[in-house]
């Protein structure tokens, strides 16, 4: 098969020096990802059918060469110019009516045709097709050339446009299951991109609970380090982490190491050890595997075994008392923006800790520290007294997203009633049917800077997936082309409907619908009068009261009811 040309201009303008995005429709993209399929179909059609075509796309490039003998085509092509296809490619590509067109040409027994084949009233594609009739009549008074008949091709008029009807119900039909496989195609693909994000979303607000219950814990500070850094590796997928502190200007000691089990330490002895140059900075610093770098940095990197890195330093009182260190050793790593602000909202949540046990004389100065960790944290945050509940605190995201509630006293009815009274912690879905929102609910109870027991709830907004699975289901049981219910919406209601009938021992009835002679009108008018017809049939039927919510269309001209007493 040749190279896919463009035979004729279309009437589509260049906007900004771009050239316009080609409307290929369905047909046209599976033509130019399978030419050569497209072809031996088209060519074992016109070989059964006895006519010569060829297919060409929406924006008017050509998707196959004439099916026939090459030495007839050539003789075709003399009186089928590319001015004539031109014509008759517009006459129905631009029509919203008019989807076949019939015109005679200079010999008395070649016709030319076109036909449209469109999905959803978009033109995916026109074929034209030239057929010889074997029953033509010659008027020489009419026609400046006698027929031909010695043509390996040849057809009667009758057989002429019954072909031409196969071949638009055959590619519409295709249309039909193409474009219905590639949007399963792209929804099974976005669901499954949607699946993944919202599990990193949920495992990230779970281990940032876990961190953030460390601040009731009683054990040492080395042991909430060391829980910290191992929440964060297992999140992160990484092999090392360690905290260190520097002294002497040049030396630090390691106070807190962590490895997976498999591979070593780091630093076999945590003592006076030469400080890495990536330590002493005020702020944090990030290394990745394609990071550019001097000849000496990367050496002590690679006396390490590191292949990416990020430090943070653990500020306490204003002043860097310690560093933290994440660390990949075994494959190339690339870091990203949301790994980078995970790991900066658990240090801040660490520096909180570490504060609190410094400075545990002085309540307010530890309570000043933690509400400006939590105020930091993405999510919407308060915390409430168990005992009196008293609201104690609510940090910026949350006094932003609930302002009316907290003005209103409502928190503890919106999300804590569903809490179950023994819990210690986990987490649940909530419906604001006033904001139409839905929220992940985290909850957990420790004890606050002042020692009373309080509920700590992080609130995540996930309206976004609710719609899209909303979306999704309303997809899979609604008819597209009268909005009504499908065949496996019925089956499905009819189900539920027929157990609930037994068990509560009612009465129900079931309406079938079939409209007679429909397949006349598609036969005469076409398939767009008919879906019209389907469309006003299906909207007159929803207004009867009492049908709406329960009808549907079982598929082509057949509908269904059923009601229960």
């Amino acid at each position: 098969m040749q190279d896919k040309t463009v035979i004729f201009e279309n009437d589509m303008t260049m906007r900004d020096g771009l050239a316009p995005e080609p409307q290929t429709g369905a047909l046209g993209h599976f033509a130019l990802k399978n030419g050569e399929k497209m072809q031996d179909w088209q060519d074992r059609f016109c070989e059964m059918a006895g006519v010569y075509a060829l297919c060409i796309s929406a924006d008017g490039t050509r998707l196959t060469e004439f099916s026939g003998n090459p030495h007839e085509v050539q003789i075709i092509r003399k009186y089928v110019s590319d001015i004539r296809i031109h014509n008759i490619y517009k006459r129905v590509s631009d029509s919203d009516l008019e989807d076949q067109a019939v015109e005679i040409t200079e010999i008395p027994n070649l016709i030319l045709a076109a036909v449209a084949v469109k999905s959803g009233g978009v033109l995916s594609a026109v074929w034209v097709v030239c057929g010889f009739f074997t029953d033509a009549k010659y008027d020489k008074e009419l026609f400046k050339y006698p027929p031909i008949d010695n043509f390996q091709y040849q057809i009667s008029e009758d057989k002429f446009y019954k072909t031409l009807d196969l071949l638009r119900e055959t590619l519409s039909v295709f249309i039909t299951v193409e474009a219905s496989r590639s949007e399963a195609v792209a929804i099974s693909r976005e669901s499954r991109q949607q699946e993944i994000e919202m599990t990193s979303s949920f495992h990230r607000a779970e281990t940032m609970t876990e961190i953030v219950s460390l601040l009731d814990s009683n054990d040492s500070i080395e042991e909430i380090m060391a829980q910290t850094l191992s929440k964060l590796c297992s999140y992160l997928q990484i092999s090392h982490a360690f905290t260190c502190r520097l002294h002497h200007g040049h030396l630090m000691d390691i106070v807190v190491q962590w490895a997976l089990p498999e591979i070593g330490k780091l630093f076999p002895v945590p003592t006076d050890q030469e400080t890495c140059w990536f330590l002493g900075n005020q702020k944090a610093v990030v290394i990745s595997s394609d990071t550019q770098m001097n000849a000496g940095e990367r050496e002590q990197l690679d006396d390490l075994g590191i292949k990416a890195l990020v430090s943070m330093p653990i500020v306490i009182n204003g002043m860097p008392r310690f560093y933290a260190c994440f660390t990949e050793n075994r494959n190339s790593k690339v870091w990203s923006i949301d790994d980078i602000k995970f790991i900066n909202d658990a240090i801040r949540i660490l520096q909180s800790i570490i504060t609190k046990r410094l400075q545990k004389n002085s309540l307010a100065s530890s309570f000043a520290s933690l509400e400006a960790v939590l105020d930091n944290v993405g999510s919407s945050i308060y915390v409430r007294d168990i005992t009196s509940g008293v609201l104690l605190f609510a940090n910026r995201s949350f006094k932003k997203s609930f302002s009316k509630e907290l003005a209103d006293n409502k928190l503890s009815d919106l999300f804590e009633k569903n809490i179950p009274p023994r819990s210690h912690s986990g987490n649940y879905e909530v419906h604001n049917r006033e904001r139409e929102k839905w929220y992940d609910v985290y909850y957990t109870r420790i004890k606050w800077v002042d020692g009373r027991p309080v509920s700590l709830c992080a609130i995540y907004d996930i309206t976004e997936k609710k719609l899209y699975q909303k979306r999704i289901e309303q997809q899979a049981y609604t008819d597209f082309l009268t909005g009504l219910f499908n065949r496996m919406c019925c089956e499905k209601d009819l189900a539920a409907f027929v157990e609930d009938t037994r068990k509560n021992g009612g009465h129900g009835a079931l309406m079938y619908l079939d409209l007679d002679d429909f397949k006349h009108i598609n036969d005469s008018l076409g398939h767009q009068y008919g879906d019209i017809l389907l469309q006003d049939i299906s909207k007159a039927v929803s207004r009867i009261e009492g049908i709406s919510s329960s009808c549907y269309r079982m598929g082509g001209d057949e509908f269904c009811h059923h009601r229960s007493s």
